[in-house]
Order: C-alpha cells, then structure tokens, then sequence
C-alpha cells in the first residue's frame, strides 16, 4: 500500500492528511485547493471593505466577487497577496486569464485535452507553403524527432518513456520488492503524523498510549510509567500537544533519568569536609623542568641540540627520545575542546575565537602550526641519523553536541590550517541533563531538556563509542598528551613531556604550575595515598599554608589539565569498568517555563554534572609530575576583558611576553619595559618557531613595536 501525504495550510494551524490511495489524493487536493482558494478570495474581499471603511479606493463589488478599485482593476490586479506572518505564501500573476487560472484545477490528463490537437497548432504554426500542403504523413517524415513522437499514438508514446514512467504505469505490484519495501524511519514518521492527526480529534495522550499498550507496544508502556516523573519536573505538561509530550517523554526515556537523578543524590550527599591529611606526590614522582637539566644531560643526546638553539633554555632540556617517539610517528594529541566562549560574549566554539593577535589567528590555528613545526623538527632530528621518515602528529579534537558543526565547519573553511585533513579527527563527548537547586530537570524549551557537556572526564566513554581507540592501536600510539584548548601558552606535543614520561616509565603524568599563593584558586595535585587532584575549597587552611624547608609551598603542585598518558593506560581507563565520579558545578543556566521564553539568569541558578579527567590519577601504578614556568606554558583563556584575569588581553600579553624573550635569547634587542612604558607588541609565528628556537635576528639594532615574525 503506498501512502501519501499532503500539508494543508490554514491561517491558524497546518494538518497533516494521510491517504491510501491515488483518487482519495486527488479528491483531498481539491477539496484543499478549493477551500485556500475560497479562502484567499475571503481575504481579499475582507481587505478591500477595510479599504473602504478607510477613505481608500473601494468602488463596488462585482457579481464575481472581486471587487473594483482605483481605475477599475480588480483587487487580482494589485500585489500578490502573502500571509503576514510567513506560514502560508500565496501567489497568483496579475493578468493571468481565467481559463489559465481553470487549468490549473484541471487534472494532467484534461489539460492535455484543453489544449488544441497538435495538428491544429502546426496549422497556425507559420511553415512555408510546401510543408503545408504535404501530407501528415510526409510532415512526419520531415519533423525532428520530438515532433515525430507528438503525432505517436498514446499507447506508442508510452513505448518511448523512460523506464522510471514505465514503471509508475505498471503499478506498484509491478516493482522489485526492494523498492515496495518501506524504511522504517518512514513508517515512525508516518505514525508520527498519525499521533498529529489524533490529536486534532480529541485523542486523549493517555488514552492513546493505553492503546498502544494493548497492541503490545513496550515503548507506550515505558513512556506511559515516565509520565507522573514528566509531570513532577515540568509543571506545564497537561497543557502541551500531543507531539510536544510525545517528544518530552522520548527525551526522559533517551537520558535515564533515573540514573541521572541518582548522579545528582550522590553528588549533593557526597561528603563536603576539609581534607586535613592528604601528602604531597613523592619527591622521586616530582621532577621540575630545571631538575631535568641536572639529572637528564647525560640522556639528553647532545646531537639533539643542533636542532634547536644550544644557548636556549627553552629547549636545552628537550630528551631525544622524545623527538624520536615523534619521528617514528609513535604519538598522538587530543584537544578537549567542547566549550563554548559564552561567558566570552561569544557562541562560537572557544578555538576558533580570535584573542586579538597581529595576525588575526585563532587558539585552533596556533596549535595546528605548532604541531606542523614539530613535525618538521622531528623529520629533521630523524634525517640527521640517517632516517627517512613522514612524520605524522594524529590530532583527535574532542567537540560536544554544541560545537561539533561549528567546529568541523571551522576547520573547513580554513583548510584544516595546513594539516592533512587525514591526521584530524573529531569526535562528541556525552552530555548531563542540568537540574535547579530544587533537583528538578531545567528545560530549554517546553518540550526538550537542558543538556550539557558531561566535563573533560567524559573522554574516556567518547573515545570508547568512537573508533578511535582502534585507530590509534592499529598505528602503533605509545604516548598520547591530553591538553584543553583555552590554555593559549600550551605546548603540543611536547617532545620534553613525552621523553620524561618514558624516562620516568610513567603510564600517567601531568604538568603543573607552582601555586603563587595559598589561596589562588587552582587544584592541588597530591596523594591519598594515591595521586589525586584537590580543589582549593577541598583543602583546610593549615594544609594549604603549610611550607617546606626552603619556604616554598608544601602542596604547590597547581593542576592545569595536561597529561600524558601510555596508550596503553588510556585504554584500560577507556575500556574497562572505571566508574568516575560526577561533579556538581553551580551555573547560570539559560531555562524555559510555560510561557516557552528563554529566561537567561546572571546569577547561578542550578547544577551541572562533570566529570573530571584527573579522576584517572588514582588507577595509575606509575605516576609522575612535571612542573613547568607558568609564564611560559600556562595562560588560559576564560573571562571577557571586562573581569581583567585569564582574558584576551592578558592572553595576548603573556604571548608578547613570552616572544619578547625569545628575541632576546636569540640575540636580538628590544626596548626595555618599565611599568609606565607602552607593551612590546611582538608575535612569532608557530611555523617559524615552536618554543625559540630557529629564530634568526639581527642584533645591530633596538626591534619597534608592533614586531610580528611569519
């Protein structure tokens, strides 16, 4: 049975009609065409005796029912008529004759009869004497081929068809079974369309799924047991339609909400006490990047140091086996990258956000021409021993529902920024339905939940429902650096990080920053007894003041989300049944209520669940911390100018800063700065350098600012 479906519009609402056959279509398409065209005759005639009553220029009513205005044109004379409000566009063309405006009704066939025999036509036709007198016959003869094929009988012209029309005449019964078949997405949509149409009858949506439920629908019978939870969280479900509770229910169902409402209990019931007796990470698991240039230089093969500046610090430490790991095309990065810059008064994703550089570049495209550099430093370092290799960084960009085609399209239209479109690879992270503090679900419209990302934990179960767990095993991955996508500073890659990881024989590392306060708001990376990573508003007082000998902070150890982890250990956490813990984060989250208006609150009014990846730290048998200079790898992005902290401006700063520098180890010279003195604009491509080196600069004169190096 073919079914056939067909829109019909009114002023206030749109029906779907539902029909079996081909004649019950086209009696429905007149019944409709005639009934809009009734109606539009009724709005024309209504806004001609509002013109009227207006002073306009409304003469008389004709016996047709059009009305004469102005000179006498009808009101079919004047503009197309159009529905203000854009649901329903009518249009006819001005001077349209009323036999043409006849056929229109008339169904294929008939129009074909209406108009005059072909014959008939080429009599009017102007051809020359001859032709005209020659016989049908010979006319044929002397006709093009479309012409021929007009003067063929109908049963003949069928003959010629092409084979899709051939097959329409044959009839359904006539088809492959294939093509009889009908998907069962469409057979949802008809039944769908069906729910539509019941509603219009007065089908009560308990009743109806009653129904189904006698039919032996499992689904009904669920969505039926979720309707007193439905009710409970949206207080306006008995006054939505019948699709809207449809599609709520479906919504419940999709994000367990069972499961989720018993996340939000543990998370709200789990113990809020200041820790008093964790320890710091061992000092033999604690290496700082100075440590390395004491205890590394005799396995730091010094033939690497060619191919970086030798006076530079930056890279002085860098381990060979690092670059080799590259070379050999052994590692792997994944950006967390699933935010958007909303609290930034942006909704685009936060990587492609421009800071406001020289250059106009974005977070994305920094970090792609870094990893293109290190390719190029890793195939130089393997040429240098007599390697042949193509270097190939794979980077896996971790998107959430709400920037997964911005994101894709992002990188698009800038041509993946000079990477092969190959080494890139998206892929979405879960989300968490959010909850007011009442512990109700927040909706963002009246029939669709308030979802959010599920925090950079969710990586593991994102990497787990890709393929990309596969791909990476298949192409030999040993070392992979997870890092988020705001820290602006972020090396890529690293080649120090990943040749201290296999130096230390770590499954699992993190780089951290030393903490400039007690009280700075950064998490804590300590032991209990295994690693783990603390809040500044988890620890006491006594515990976060408390200093060494050296005076320095005990638990200094500031977490900013880098990691590396063996491919190996990633998998175990990806795979097997590690539970990690949900976090409760209080939020401004924009919500609807009945009225369907978006209310957008600037204080927090409810909770996200997330999960955080430094959950992991626990599960690893071999742990070790690298720690960093701040002013060299860390500067996030996560305010708008207007707070004056981790912004655009003090982003671009500390790039300047950091460039400055470089310079200056390169031997070039810039201004000195003082407080009073404007800032030294200065930017340094990616692809000239990664972290200083092959920056080459005349020393004989003081560089100007702005100062940019491509």
């Amino acid at each position: 049975m073919q079914i056939f479906l067909m829109m019909k519009m009114t002023d206030e609402k749109e029906i779907i009609i539902i029909t079996s056959s081909d004649d019950e279509m086209k009696e429905e398409q007149n019944t409709v065409r005639g009934e809009m065209d009734d109606s539009l005759s009724k709005k024309k005639n209504d806004q001609a005796l509002a013109a009227d009553e207006d002073g306009g220029m409304v003469k008389k009513r004709k016996k047709d029912g059009s009305v004469e205005v102005g000179d006498g044109g009808s009101l079919d004379d004047k503009k197309d008529t159009k529905e203000e409000n854009g649901e329903m566009q009518v249009e006819k063309k001005a001077d349209a004759p009323l036999d043409d405006e006849k056929k229109a009704d008339v169904p294929l066939d008939d129009e074909k009869k209406a108009d005059a025999p072909l014959d008939e036509k080429k009599a009017d036709a102007p051809l020359d004497e001859k032709k005209a007198n020659v016989p049908l016959d010979e006319k044929k003869a002397d006709a093009p081929l479309d012409e021929k094929k007009a003067n063929v009988p109908l049963d003949e012209k069928k003959a010629d068809a092409p084979l899709d029309v051939k097959k329409e005449e044959k009839g359904v019964e006539e088809l492959s079974k294939k093509e009889q078949e009908v998907p069962k997405q469409k057979i949802e949509e008809a039944s769908k369309i069906s729910e539509s149409k019941n509603i219009k009858r007065g089908v009560d949506y308990n009743e109806y799924l009653k129904k189904k439920i006698e039919e032996g629908d499992k689904e009904a019978e669920a969505k039926l047991r979720l309707i007193p939870i439905a009710k409970y969280h949206a207080s306006f479900f008995n006054t939505l339609s019948f699709t809207s509770k449809n599609r709520l229910l479906d919504e419940f169902q999709t994000i367990d909400i069972a499961r989720c409402l018993k996340e939000l209990e543990r998370c709200m019931q789990r113990k809020s006490d200041m820790v008093n007796d964790v320890q710091p990470v061992d000092e033999s698991r604690y290496k700082s990047r100075a440590d390395l240039s004491k205890e590394l230089k005799d396995d730091l093969c010094n033939e690497g140091k060619r191919y970086f500046i030798v006076d530079n610090r930056l890279f002085r430490f860098c381990c060979c086996s690092g670059l080799q790991l590259i070379a050999e095309n052994k590692v792997a990065v994944i950006v967390l990258a699933g935010g958007e810059g909303s609290r930034l008064k942006s909704y685009a994703p936060k990587g492609a956000m421009d800071i406001g550089l020289p250059s106009g570049k974005s977070l994305f495209q920094l970090q792609a021409e870094r990893i293109i550099k290190l390719q190029k430093l890793a195939t130089e370092f393997a040429n240098s021993k007599n390697q042949t290799v193509a270097v190939k960084i794979e980077w896996l960009i971790m998107v959430s529902p709400a920037t997964v085609r911005k994101t894709e399209k992002f990188f698009q239209e800038h041509a993946y920024f000079g990477l092969d479109k190959a080494q890139i690879h998206f892929f979405r992270q879960g989300t968490m339905p959010c909850f007011s503090f009442t512990k109700k679900v927040l909706f963002d419209s009246v029939d669709a939940i308030a979802m959010a990302p599920d925090g950079n934990g969710g990586m593991f179960a994102a990497l787990r429902k890709s393929n990309l767990l596969n791909m990476m095993e298949k192409r030999g991955i040993e070392f992979v650096h997870v890092y988020c996508v705001d820290n602006v500073l972020v090396r890529v890659g690293d080649p120090l990080f990943f040749g201290y990881c296999k130096y230390m024989k770590a499954d699992c590392a993190t780089k951290v920053i030393k903490k400039t306060s007690p009280t700075e708001q950064l998490g804590v990376v300590c032991c209990d007894p295994k690693p783990k990573v603390l809040e500044y508003s988890e620890i006491s007082s006594a515990i976060a003041e408390k200093r060494d000998e050296k005076g320095e902070l005990v638990f200094r150890a500031g977490n900013i989300a880098n990691h590396v982890f063996t491919f190996q250990f990633l998998k175990k956490m990806c795979n097997d049944d590690v539970a990690l813990p949900y976090h409760l984060a209080k939020k401004a989250i924009p919500y609807v209520q009945a009225d369907n208006v978006l209310q957008i609150p600037v204080e927090p009014n409810g909770y996200k669940l997330e999960k955080f990846i430094f959950d992991v730290f626990p599960y690893s048998e071999n742990f070790a911390i690298l720690e960093v200079p701040r002013n060299e790898e860390f500067s996030p992005l996560k305010n708008p100018d207007l707070i004056g902290v981790d912004c655009p401006t003090t982003c671009r700063a500390d790039l300047y800063r950091l460039h400055r520098q470089w310079i200056i180890d390169s031997g070039g010279k810039v201004p000195e700065l003082s407080q009073d003195s404007e800032q030294f604009v200065c930017e340094i491509s990616p692809l000239v350098s990664y972290a200083g080196e092959d920056i080459h600069i005349s020393n004989e004169e003081v560089l100007s600012s702005p100062f940019t190096l491509k």
